[in-house]
């Protein structure tokens, strides 16, 4: 019942990061840290649809990539563009100028890029996540909980689908 800045909730000693290159890159569980949100519908669709949507574009990169043909920088390129959802969000200010790879913004402010009724829109969030009575963080989490993308994607979705 109270909304807390990353750096009020982490309880690690890693800093907060939009994703964890070292960690959370390659593969990611929304599933079982957040067993406290099924009994939510939407948050299960949100759950449910990144880990589809996830689960999907890798099986199709990992069949891509066995694909032998004579034009193989077009199989290379199918797989370069595999959806990765932090590559949606960016900070609101220039943080850094790494490709693809958000960095914490300590001002909390984030654009988030998604589709939504036939167009790209961009979604202004800011970092700040709600809690419950129990201290349980009412947003999805990864099983790192310095990582804050599925929190500031699934803030972005909610706002969208709420001016529906």
């Amino acid at each position: 019942e109270q909304w807390k800045r990353p750096s009020e909730f982490l309880t690690t000693d890693k800093s907060p990061v939009v994703v964890d290159t070292d960690l959370g890159i390659q593969s990611f569980d929304l599933v079982k840290p957040n067993q406290h949100l099924h009994h939510s519908e939407i948050m299960r669709k949100i759950i449910s649809e990144i880990t589809a949507l996830w689960d999907i574009c890798r099986k199709e990169r990992y069949k891509n990539t066995n694909i032998t043909s004579d034009n193989t920088n077009e199989s290379n390129r199918r797989i370069e563009r595999t959806w990765r959802p932090w590559e949606h969000i960016y900070a609101l200010n220039k943080v850094s100028k790494q490709p693809f790879i958000t960095p914490y913004n300590p001002s909390g402010k984030y654009v988030v890029r998604l589709f939504f009724l036939g167009a790209w829109r961009k979604i202004i969030i800011d970092d700040t996540i709600p809690f419950d009575s129990e201290n349980r963080c009412l947003l999805p989490q990864t099983s790192l909980p310095h990582e804050l993308w599925p929190m500031l994607l699934s803030k972005a979705l909610l706002k969208i689908i709420s001016l529906e």
